[in-house]
């Protein structure tokens, strides 16, 4: 599903790439501003963080399910983040994704027992957040309220977990490292109850 979301991040840059959204802007730039890079670079990065985060959380919770809660989240940033620059990305879906991983791990369902390459994920997300903060055309407060919605997210879905998670028997998450990369598995447990 994934790489469906980047061919339509490709589709979208190479024919209908304009506007984003402003606090002046149509209703519906609220949602489409998602799709849309400001250039191929920012194109590029925004896949590649897209590629690695969606396939890290749909390990644990349903795919459609994720999709449609991390465009919510996009969509909801927007309004809180209104001004006078075009906004475009899929940031806010990333930093999202981002909230909903740092939820699984600040409520327990996720143990880490990398902590040194959890740090190095941590100053790598630190530093994206500050390179958009000291960027001029960068919307800081977009990425601030997806991430804020993603963490915040997972604290309600908390309240029914059957409901967010994939499988109904408890598990145990434990934070890996795989080929060089952050990587989730996670492990079913019997605790009888």
């Amino acid at each position: 599903m994934q790489y469906a979301i980047v061919l339509v991040f490709l589709i979208v840059f190479s024919v209908f790439n304009n506007g984003g959204y402003t606090d002046s802007s149509a209703f519906y730039t609220h949602f489409t501003y998602m799709f849309q890079h400001q250039n191929i670079v920012h194109l590029i990065l925004n896949s590649l963080s897209f590629i690695g985060m969606f396939r890290l959380m749909k390990r644990f919770i349903n795919k459609y399910t994720l999709l449609f809660t991390i465009i919510l989240i996009g969509f909801f940033a927007s309004f809180l983040s209104e001004y006078e620059l075009p906004t475009v990305g899929a940031s806010s879906m990333i930093y999202a994704l981002i909230g909903l991983f740092f939820g699984m791990v600040t409520f327990g369902k996720l143990k880490v027992t990398d902590k040194r390459q959890f740090l190095i994920f941590i100053g790598t997300i630190t530093a994206s957040f500050l390179i958009s903060l000291l960027k001029h055309n960068s919307n800081t407060l977009v990425h601030f309220y997806s991430l804020l919605m993603g963490i915040m997210c997972f604290w309600v879905g908390k309240i029914n977990l059957r409901k967010l998670f994939k499988r109904d028997d408890d598990i145990k998450l434990i934070l890996v490292k795989y080929e060089q990369k952050l990587f989730i598995k996670y492990e079913k447990t019997n605790n009888g109850g």
